[in-house]
């Protein structure tokens, strides 16, 4: 069995748009992706589906065959269909504004739209342009479809039998739609400028006919007496052959036909019927200026229809045509795609003139006071403001805080038919309720012909009172700082009416906090009481015997001049309190020493005291305690310092002593305060060792250096000396301990250092001597003693440095200079360096200092900042001075000299220009260079690397800012592809470019060749001891093993041979490699591996680890 399967077309909307939009692979159904054609859209679309179009104009021709017949139009609707126009792509499609978003298919000498039978089809919001066809329909050809036309323009169009539309059959509904200037091609006898109806069902409802033309010529040819059925020049608007029509709300204006002069018959011009057609309804139209005029209605209308321009068929307000059309049609949308019915009645024509209702009612707030049980009437005005003649509803909605009594009428609840501009009074009657009591009434009007539109008025209506308000205790207390004393009080409502109270502090003799709860009354009625209560608390520091008073005040809502007033009076009891801070302390001193304690003394008494100070001790009385002052007056709230000292006697090391301090109030001894002094007497252990010392002698000699060792602790202690040689010479120290001093006791140390006869020259020794405590060996002090090998010739002392440099700037930069500094003479020496410039700009130096063996060199960098004001032409003269630190007069200078320009030079240099390695396959090979800004301004430079063969190039940094004149490492790498030929030469080129100028570069060039990679085997030198040195070095002699790759798992090993020749007796050390074997099995090329070697001391002198080997692979 088979399963058949339908692929149809996707359902949805369709959207089309002019503009960057593409038909092919679109099915048109998203609005951000729209298609390019219509005609795509609608071959793309399922039945029932809406293509919806974005503005512009669509002039695309298409071809197809309908019944065998070859047809060429801009549109093609063969499917059910709807075709909406007035949207814009911008939005989306969100908007439908036909006449802002034009949508127009425009003819250019064909047919505009071609409607297949039996579909059923809309065009909606379109402009149909200068179609053309010699025989029917130059806008629209529906050849039997079931067609709906909205808000449809037809312009311009041309066929012998229906410019505008031929319907040759099903049913035709024409809606707000616009016909003009559409015709018949001259002298071809045709009828129906705007439309040819051949048969079928035809509604036109709300369309607009203008200056539309039938057989467009002066005359006839023949005679034609109607209804024969090839009678030519009938019906401008429209020609009906047969079928049924329906015809209400339509504007017929200017259309023509041509005049019979050869029979003397007049052909109708606004439309004609042949009488084989039915008239099912006709009515409401208008007709102005056509060449004949029709039998009317009596609902018709002959008149000019007022549209707003020529070229503009939109109605001027007071057209006949406003409101003048019948309801019984279909009310949707107009030519502009506004509501259909905008006034009391539906317009006729295609365009519905906007009108709204509106009114205004006013005034919008109106109060008054009256008395209980008085009569008050308010008046307003309702004024019709809108488009039209509209009646108003009005209705009412009271509300009152309380009370009774309340009495309500109005007139009028309904106003009739108001005339644009008219105005109504209405009134609003009130009877006033009880004393206090507040109604609010709202008078809402609502359109009867929009009754969302609401206008609502107020009045407002308070009843008069009399207010009063009784407030009492005054009240009196006593409390303390910081305590709060709550009074209470009674709030009586002694009006005639409902009231309400604010109560606030109206006044206090100090800013004391006061809270009043409430501060706002609810609604009290008349003789209704509440209790207030009042809450006071003094500040912290408020005073013995203060006499603080507030009054409270509450006034009335109803009548702010009605208030009372309640005094509340609070007194300040004394309070007394005492505080020592700190309330302990610990001090450690030494023996002989004195403890001196500090404390605050703190009132917390509002009143003025007397405080003895007392202290007392836990030991004898060796141990002097005291107070620095034995009283002390402290004012309320208060502070005093106080001290107590104690002194500790000597010999008492180690012991802890204990001072109690006691404060105690004069008014009441009661009140005290005390505090607790720890003292703990301290073992101090020191050491000081010194000076440190500094010599030169000769190989062979022992330099003698003297210091001083001191207890520098509080106790008696011994000390134990070393020494430590850097070179690892002989060092004695005399004494190696010191035995016992007393505090502070000193005794000389001297120390040796013996300088080994084979010592090279310029060797510098630095033995450390460190004296350490032997009560507590944390407690160390050392010295240093510097010995240098000099030679026993004359040294001599020189130093040189260069070169001199000069260059131009701009100002504002920052320029560096390079020096390099040799040490000239025969002994190691610091130099030191510094530069000044003549102008006084900043100068920066690295390094400052530098420490060179004889004949050793160093590199200098220096900048120069420039100075931003600094003016063209300005020389400034830099010296950078090099001084040797052992002879001051011994010193040499470079000069560098800056002159400051307006012209900017970006220059470059790569060092060196040309590099070469040779390398093996798969080998990593690494070049350096240095990149200089020989530019006069800061650049930032760019690096690019390439190899000539393709090849995996790095260039390291990529991109550098560079001051002028300064300097930068480059490095280069190349990686050689394993399966490069060898033999093979490769130029890797690196390139800087300057980011001031991109024309200004610098290259170098970096040569690789490529070589056999060594095989897998590894050479055993032969290694001789010193004994040997007087004879020749042998050559190796080895024996490889070549790696060859095996597919077994038995690993591959290679011990490869050494012969050693003997050259006589072995003396010292002497290491010999035994043995050496490749850990990996088969490594491939480029591989680590791990390398195992067995080495024998065959000397006499054992060997320690660390001593040199080499190992040749």
């Amino acid at each position: 069995a088979q399963n058949p399967i339908l692929v149809d077309f996707t359902t949805g909307t369709r959207y089309v748009a002019k503009g960057d939009t593409a038909d092919l692979h679109n099915n048109c159904t998203l609005a951000t992706n729209p298609c390019a054609t219509v005609q795509h859209a609608i071959n793309q679309a399922s039945p029932a589906d809406s293509v919806h179009v974005s503005v512009g104009t669509y002039n695309d021709v298409f071809t197809a065959t309908i019944s065998s017949e070859v047809v060429t139009q801009t549109l093609l609707v063969n499917k059910p269909i709807t075709v909406v126009g007035g949207f814009n792509s911008a939005d989306l499609f969100t908007q439908f504004q036909p006449i802002t978003n034009v949508v127009r298919f425009a003819g250019q000498g064909d047919r505009v739209v071609y409607v297949t039978e039996g579909v059923t089809a809309t065009l909606e919001g379109l402009f149909i342009s200068d179609g053309f066809d010699p025989i029917a329909g130059g806008g629209i050809y529906n050849q039997g479809a079931d067609l709906t036309l909205k808000g449809v323009i037809l312009e311009r169009n041309l066929a012998t039998f229906g410019g505008g539309i031929y319907h040759e059959d099903g049913t035709l509904f024409v809606n707000s739609s616009v016909f003009v200037e559409n015709t018949n091609i001259s002298g071809q006898n045709g009828n129906g400028g705007g439309i040819y109806i051949n048969n079928g069902n035809v509604v036109l409802e709300n369309n607009s006919f203008i200056r539309n033309q039938s057989n467009y010529v002066s005359s006839l040819m023949l005679a034609d007496v109607p209804p024969i059925e090839d009678a030519a020049g009938y019906g401008g608007a429209f020609y009906q052959a047969a079928g049924s029509m329906t015809l209400l709300n339509n504007i017929f204006s200017e259309n023509g036909g041509v005049d019979n002069i050869d029979d003397g018959n007049a052909p109708t011009s606004a439309y004609y019927i042949t009488p084989t057609a039915t008239v099912i309804t006709n009515g409401y139209n208008i007709y102005f200026a056509n060449d004949a005029n029709l039998p009317l209605q009596a609902t018709d209308i002959v008149t000019d229809p007022l549209f707003v321009a020529p070229n503009d068929y939109h109605l001027q307000l007071g057209s006949p045509a406003v409101d003048a059309g019948t309801a019984s049609v279909f009310v949707g949308l107009d030519v502009d795609g506004q509501p259909r019915q905008m006034g009391v009645g539906i317009d006729i024509g295609a365009d519905e003139l906007f009108q709204e209702p509106d009114f205004l009612f006013a005034p919008e707030l109106l109060t008054a006071t009256i008395d209980s049980g008085a009569v008050h009437t308010y008046t307003f005005t309702l004024t019709n403001t809108g488009d039209f003649i509209d009646s108003y509803t009005i209705t009412r909605d009271s509300s009152t805080t309380g009370g009774t009594g309340w009495g309500y009428d109005f007139s009028p609840t309904a106003v009739n038919d108001l005339e644009v501009g008219q105005a109504v009074t209405v009134s609003f009657v009130i009877t006033g309720g009880s004393p206090g009591y507040v109604d609010t009434t709202n008078l809402t009007a609502a359109s009867v012909a929009d009754p969302s539109r609401t206008k609502t008025v107020t009045a407002t209506t308070r009843i008069t009172q009399i207010a009063g308000v009784l407030f009492e205790p005054s009240r009196a207390g006593e409390t303390i700082p910081n305590s709060p004393i709550v009074y209470t009080h009674t709030l009586t409502n002694t009006g005639n009416g409902p009231d309400s109270y604010e109560l606030a502090v109206s006044s206090q003799t100090a800013a004391w906090d006061v809270a009043i709860s409430p501060m706002s009354t609810a609604v009290l009625l008349p003789n209704e009481s509440i209790t207030v209560t009042v809450t006071i608390t003094p500040p912290v520091d408020a005073l013995a015997g203060v006499v603080h008073q507030a009054e409270i005040t509450a006034v009335s809502v109803a009548d702010a001049a009605v208030s009372d007033t309640v005094t509340d009076t609070t007194t300040i009891l004394p309070v007394l309190g005492l505080l020592i801070d700190p309330a302990a302390a610990s001090y450690t001193v030494a023996d002989g020493q004195t403890a001196v304690y500090t404390h605050t003394l703190i009132s917390q008494s509002n009143v003025t005291d007397t405080i003895s100070i007392s202290v007392a001790t836990d030991l004898g009385p060796d141990w002097t305690v005291g107070p620095s002052t034995p009283t002390v007056e402290l004012a309320p709230f208060g502070t005093a310092e106080i001290s107590v000292s104690v002194d500790v006697p000597p010999g008492s090391t180690g012991l802890v002593h204990t001072m109690n301090v006691t404060a105690t109030s004069t008014l009441s001894p009661s009140v005290q305060a005390t505090a607790v002094n720890t003292t703990t007497v301290q073992t101090i252990r020191d050491v000081t060792l010194v000076p440190d010392n500094a010599s030169s002698t000769t190989a062979g000699q022992t330099a003698v250096y003297q210091h001083t060792l001191t207890n520098s602790g509080n106790a008696t202690d011994s000390f134990t000396l070393s020494a430590t040689s850097s070179e690892g010479w002989s060092v004695t120290v005399d004494p190696l301990n010191s035995g016992s001093l007393a505090a502070n006791q000193s005794i000389p140390v001297t120390v040796s250092v013996t300088v080994p006869a084979g010592a090279v020259v310029g060797t510098v020794d630095l033995t450390m001597i460190t004296a350490t405590s032997t009560n507590a060996v944390t407690v160390t002090a050392s010295v240093t003693d510097t010995t240098t090998v000099i030679s026993e010739t004359v040294p001599t002392l020189g130093v040189v440095i260069a070169p001199d440099n000069h260059t131009e700037t701009l100002a504002g930069q920052t320029i560096f200079y390079y020096h390099t500094v040799t040490n000239t003479g025969s002994l190691p020496a610091t130099i030191d360096l510094d530069a000044v410039s003549s102008e006084g700009w900043f100068v920066t130096l690295n390094p400052t200092s530098v420490n060179l063996n004889s004949a050793e060199t160093a590199e200098v960098e220096v900048s120069l900042v420039v100075p931003a004001a600094a003016t063209v032409g300005t020389v400034d003269t830099m010296v950078v001075t090099a001084t040797n630190t052992a002879d001051a007069s011994v010193f040499d200078m470079a000069v560098n000299t800056t002159t400051i320009t307006d012209t900017a030079v970006a220059q470059l240099t790569l060092r060196p220009a040309t590099n070469a390695q040779d390398g093996g396959q798969g080998q990593l090979l690494t070049y350096s260079h240095t990149l200089v800004n020989e530019g006069n301004q800061a650049d930032s430079v760019t690096l690019a690397v390439v190899s000539d063969n393709g090849w995996t190039v790095t260039v390291n940094p990529t991109s550098v800012p560079l001051a002028a004149g300064q300097q930068t490492a480059v490095q280069v790498t190349v990686q050689i592809p394993a399966d490069a030929v060898i033999g093979t030469l490769d130029r890797t080129t690196v390139t800087a470019t300057s980011g001031n100028d991109d024309t200004q570069q610098a290259t170098a060039v970096n040569t690789t060749t490529v070589v056999e990679t060594p095989s897998g085997a590894i050479y055993l030198p032969a290694i001789f001891s010193i004994a040997d040195s007087g004879n020749p070095t042998p050559t190796p002699t080895s024996t490889p093993t070549t790696v060859t790759p095996t597919p077994t798992a038995t690993p591959v090993t290679h011990i490869p041979t050494c012969i050693q020749p003997a050259y006589g007796t072995v003396n010292g050390v002497d290491l010999v490699v035994e043995s050496a074997q490749i850990l990996t099995n088969n490594p491939s090329v480029g591989q680590l591996v791990d390398v195992a070697v067995t080495i024998r001391n065959q000397g006499d002198t054992a060997v320690a680890f660390g001593n040199n080997f080499y190992l040749d692979v």
